[in-house]
C-alpha cells in the first residue's frame, strides 16, 4: 500500500519528534534550576501550532484556485507534520505534568480529539458550500491562529498553572 502525502508528513513528525523531543526536553533542564518541566516539552507544539494555520490556509486556496496537485500535496504532507507533531508534544507534556493522573489526562485529551475529528468533518462541508473553499479553510485557519499562542502561554505560565491545581502540583 503506498504512502499518502499526510501520511508522508506523519512519519516525518514521528522521526522529528522521536529525535529531538527529549534533546529540547534535557536542554532546557539543564538551562534552568536542574528541575524537569513538563513544559519543556512544548517547543516542538508551538512549531506545529504557527505551521497549522499556514498550511490550512494553502490547502483550501490550493483547491480554490486551483494550483497545481503538487501544492496541494505538499500542503497535507505539512499538515499531517503539523498535527502529528502537535499531538506528540502535547502527549508528553500531559504524561509529564499529570503524574499518576496522566492516564485520565490523556484519556480525555483523546475523547476531546476524537469527538472533534468527527464533527469538524460535518461543519466542513456546509461551510465550503457557503462561502467557497479558500475562504472556508481560512476561517478554520483563523480559529488555528487564534488558539496558537495556547502551548505558548502553558510553556510561559504552566508552572503557576499546575502549582494552583491539586492533580499536577506534585508532578
Amino acid at each position: 500500500m503506498p504512502l499518502t502525502r499526510a501520511g508522508v508528513g506523519s512519519l516525518t513528525a514521528i522521526v522529528v519528534t522521536s529525535q529531538i523531543l527529549d534533546r529540547i526536553h534535557l536542554k532546557l533542564k539543564s538551562s534552568e534550576d536542574a528541575t524537569s518541566a513538563p513544559e519543556n516539552r512544548l517547543p516542538l507544539m508551538i512549531i506545529g501550532a504557527v505551521i497549522l494555520p499556514l498550511v490550512v490556509g494553502l490547502y483550501g486556496w490550493s483547491a480554490e484556485l486551483i494550483f497545481p496537485l503538487p501544492v496541494m500535496l505538499f500542503s497535507v504532507a505539512v499538515l499531517g507534520f503539523a498535527v502529528l507533531t502537535t499531538i506528540v508534544s502535547l502527549m508528553a507534556y500531559i504524561v509529564d505534568a499529570f503524574g499518576i493522573y496522566s492516564a485520565s489526562a490523556l484519556t480525555s485529551q483523546l475523547v476531546t480529539r476524537c469527538l472533534l475529528g468527527t464533527f469538524l468533518p460535518l461543519l466542513t462541508p456546509w461551510l465550503t458550500d457557503a462561502v467557497g473553499w479558500g475562504w472556508g479553510f481560512t476561517i478554520l485557519a483563523a480559529i488555528c491562529l487564534v488558539l496558537a499562542p495556547v502551548p505558548l502561554l502553558v510553556f510561559w505560565y504552566g508552572r503557576q498553572w499546575r502549582k494552583r491545581s491539586e492533580y499536577t502540583k506534585d508532578a
